[in-house]
């Protein structure tokens, strides 16, 4: 995560002009919501290029992008295949240069489905650029997740980006070569953590994880050798 994360937030209506709309669709539901976004001429054409597939996006430009993606039959819809749809539909639209995303939530019951849209798209925004000599990131500063705004849904957005900032940085220290990413090193980012979220860190040297025997057995070899434990 080391280039800038867009802000990812929660609004009960469409607020951004320029923004690109990231509008999902069912395979047994009318393509009625996007009339309002689309002429009948392009809603035409859309209703006939577009196979409305689960994982199929269509770009379209209109009054402003709009990118339709796909979530296949509405009874089959769980949060595995969401995740996977909204993870697409923002890489799609990362590849357009768009500054601001607004991702239209369906009236889910489940407030599970709001906490996995903003995983999601917080996930599918991930660049990991320090080794890179020319560092080209994403334009993209805004996403707004566009459903009803109440405590509960608010709390579950909140869940989302908390998992996805823990699966981000898993990330980050997963990327690194193993020069970089030694034991030190990983006991300072945990130290690190600590310090920002509040919680205590305890970090044992070579002698002590010899001596309590830890379980991973397996993690005392390799270390023993280890230059810079």
């Amino acid at each position: 995560m080391n280039s800038p994360e867009p802000t990812i937030i929660l609004a009960n209506k469409i607020t951004a002009k320029n923004s690109t709309l990231l509008i999902p669709t069912f395979a047994d539901t009318p393509l009625t919501g996007i009339k309002n976004f689309v002429d009948a001429d392009t809603l035409r054409l859309i209703e006939a290029d577009y196979q409305n597939r689960a994982g199929e996006t269509k770009l379209v430009y209109a009054s402003r992008r709009v990118i339709l993606f796909g979530l296949g039959k509405k009874a089959q819809l769980n949060l595995g295949a969401w995740r996977r749809a909204v993870q697409t539909a923002v890489l799609t639209a990362r590849t357009t240069g768009s500054e601001v995303l607004e991702l239209i939530v369906p009236n889910f019951s489940k407030p599970e489905f709001l906490e996995m849209a903003a995983f999601a798209a917080q996930f599918a925004c991930y660049d990991f650029l320090i080794y890179k000599h020319d560092q080209k990131p994403k334009h993209l500063k805004k996403i707004i997740i566009v459903g009803k705004s109440t405590t509960t849904s608010r709390a579950a957005v909140n869940r989302g980006l908390a998992l996805a900032y823990a699966a981000n940085t898993a990330r980050d220290l997963a990327n690194h070569p193993a020069n970089v990413a030694t034991p030190t090193h990983l006991a300072n980012h945990a130290k690190q953590m600590g310090r920002q979220f509040g919680f205590k860190v305890k970090v044992l040297n070579r002698e002590q994880i010899k001596k309590i025997k830890l379980i991973f057995g397996k993690f005392i070899m390799p270390v023993t050798f280890a230059p810079h434990f």
